[in-house]
C-alpha cells in the first residue's frame, strides 16, 4: 500500500501555481518575439530626419574665387503642384533656351511638380570682380527613407531623382556677395502622393551632414 500511494503522488498533475507560472513564461517569451520582430521591420523602414517647407538650412557651396567650400545658407520655400502653373513655367523656360528641354511625360500616373528656393549668400562670401555665377543649389527627389526607388501601394517608381534648375541664373556682374538667389527647380512626383524628400547633394560628405526637406 506503500508503495501504490507513492506512484499516486508521483503521477500528481502539477499545480495550478506551477502551470500558471509556465503559461506567463511562454508569453513573454512570445512577446519579446514579437517586440523584437516589430523593432526589426521599424528600423528597415524608418524615414530619414527632414525639415519642413520653409526652414533655413545652414550649408556651404565652392566659391569660384578660391575653390573652396564657404558658409551659405538656403530654404525651400514652396512646392507647387498645380499643373497650370508647372506647365506654364516648364514651358517659359523650354523657349528661353537656357538649357537642355524638358519633355513630356509617358505616364499618366505622374506629374511635375517645381520646387521655388531661396540661396542666400553672406556678405563675406568670395567672389570675383564680376560676382557670384554659380548661385544655383543642386537637389535631388528620393523616397521618405532616403532611397532611389519610390513604392506607392504596389507600384514601384524608378528614376524621379533628377531635377531641373529653371530658375534665371546670374551671368556675371548681376549677382554679389550679400544676396539673395530665388531658384526654381522641376521634378517629377507620382500623383497625389507626398511621402517623398528633397535631398540636398553634398560631394564627399558624411552621412550626418546630408539634409532631407520633407515633400509636400
Amino acid at each position: 500500500m506503500k508503495t501504490q500511494k507513492t506512484q499516486q503522488r508521483q503521477q500528481k498533475p502539477p499545480s495550478f501555481k506551477t502551470l500558471g507560472l509556465a503559461i506567463v513564461f511562454i508569453m513573454t517569451t512570445v512577446m519579446f518575439g514579437v517586440l523584437a520582430t516589430g523593432c526589426q521591420q521599424t528600423e528597415q523602414i524608418e524615414p530619414k530626419p527632414s525639415v519642413a517647407v520653409g526652414t533655413w538650412i545652414d550649408s556651404q557651396k565652392i566659391a569660384e574665387k578660391d575653390n573652396k567650400p564657404h558658409a551659405m545658407k538656403y530654404r525651400i520655400d514652396s512646392i507647387i503642384r498645380d499643373q497650370e502653373i508647372v506647365s506654364a513655367a516648364i514651358t517659359e523656360y523650354n523657349l528661353s533656351g537656357a538649357g537642355n528641354l524638358i519633355g513630356q511625360l509617358q505616364n499618366d500616373k505622374l506629374e511635375f511638380c517645381m520646387a521655388k528656393y531661396s540661396a542666400s549668400y553672406p556678405k563675406n562670401f568670395p567672389r570675383e570682380v564680376y560676382g557670384i555665377t554659380d548661385v544655383a543649389m543642386p537637389f535631388e527627389i528620393v523616397s521618405i527613407t532616403g532611397g532611389t526607388t519610390i513604392q506607392v501601394e504596389d507600384t514601384i517608381y524608378e528614376n524621379l531623382s533628377t531635377t531641373w534648375e529653371i530658375g534665371e541664373q546670374p551671368q556675371g556682374y548681376d549677382f554679389h556677395a550679400g544676396e539673395t538667389y530665388h531658384g526654381k527647380i522641376v521634378f517629377i512626383m507620382v500623383k497625389g502622393y507626398s511621402d517623398y524628400l528633397i535631398h540636398e547633394i553634398k560631394v564627399d560628405s558624411t552621412e550626418e551632414e546630408q539634409v532631407y526637406i520633407k515633400g509636400e
